[in-house]
């Protein structure tokens, strides 16, 4: 199998399962070095082996469950990954995905349908989230899911391909490491093309505007940033304390907005973004940004510089020690 008949046809989150599978497939040093990093979650009997070989495949599922990223089986096990950079996780995942390699572990290994682990690879920056999100997955998951972040990835495994691998799989391994740099390292840009977030021409929860929030939210630091929400084509974005960030539809499209509950309308001018007048009942105030500036932020810290001073507004009328809100309210239409 080649490297392009592996990955054809695949973008993003898909391109690096495809990738990963590659790699799986053809290099044993990589099979060792990820089951190296893993094994201490199995009983001995279960550590994945590899003497008689690999199979690979992405996206399999099953109609009305969904599709396993990759799925790695074994002389002895499957390995069911779920695979992240910043897209956001579906309620039950990767939960949901237990009867599909149950069937499977059942068919291969005469009946036993526990010979499978469900792994999430993400970006470490989204540690606390995935422990929260496995946490209400609890019952479900039966301590079967590994966590594997992407650096994981990245030191243990791409890295130390170098001189032990073939040349081919080096090659690959180092756009691997190259391309995760670029979506999650400290200098990652944000170069997202505008026209797929804002305006007249971006649908609400693309890809790209999911993946533009999550990049954001380390410029929240102060603030615990919960779940995002979601409205039908209206607004995504997340919620923290009693404030929201995200994308609002509007009669002039997609706008990047923050709604903020303060104690009265600031008296300031915040450079490169609008501020409503105060809505009276709720106390809201809808800062927004200003996308035809002629500057377009194209990296986390141009954002911050762009986002901090907003950020210090609220801090200054509210202060940091708020309740979160009682339930989830969708943002207030703007105006």
């Amino acid at each position: 199998m080649t490297f392009f008949d592996t990955i054809g046809g695949c973008k993003y989150e898909t391109q690096t399962s495809a990738v990963l599978n590659y790699l799986f497939i053809n290099s044993n040093e990589f099979r060792q070095l990820f089951t190296k990093h893993i094994e201490h979650k199995f009983p001995k009997s279960r550590v994945p082996s590899f003497a008689n070989g690999v199979l690979g495949n992405c996206e399999v599922g099953r109609k009305g469950v969904g599709r396993i990223d990759l799925l790695i089986e074994s002389d002895n096990c499957f390995l069911a990954i779920e695979n992240k950079i910043w897209a956001r996780f579906e309620s039950n995942q990767p939960a949901k995905y237990s009867s599909i390699v149950e069937e499977k572990s059942a068919k291969k290994f005469n009946g036993d349908a526990t010979c499978y682990r469900l792994i999430v690879i993400a970006p470490s920056q989204r540690n606390g989230e995935i422990e929260k999100h496995l946490e209400k997955q609890k019952k479900e998951l039966n301590d079967e899911c590994i966590v594997v972040t992407w650096q994981n990835i990245q030191e243990e495994m791409l890295r130390k391909l170098e001189g032990k691998a073939s040349r081919r799989v080096q090659v690959v391994a180092e756009l691997l490491d190259e391309f995760i740099e670029q979506q999650i390292g400290k200098h990652a840009d944000l170069d997202f093309d505008r026209s797929k977030l804002l305006g007249k021409g971006a649908t609400i929860t693309n890809q790209f505007q999911s993946d533009f929030l999550y990049n954001l939210k380390s410029s929240f630091s102060d603030f615990n940033l919960s779940r995002m929400g979601f409205g039908k084509g209206t607004y995504a974005g997340f919620y923290f304390s009693h404030n929201w960030f995200g994308f609002h539809s509007s009669p002039s499209g997609t706008i990047l907005q923050l709604h903020a509950k303060l104690d009265r309308l600031p008296e300031i001018e915040i450079a490169n973004w609008k501020i409503d007048d105060l809505i009276s009942k709720k106390q809201r105030v809808h800062f927004t940004f200003l996308d035809e500036t002629a500057e377009w932020p194209r990296s986390r810290a141009e954002w911050q510089s762009q986002i901090q001073p907003v950020i210090d507004c609220i801090k200054q009328h509210t202060g940091l020690e708020q309740e979160a809100p009682d339930e989830d309210d969708p943002p207030d239409d703007s105006r």
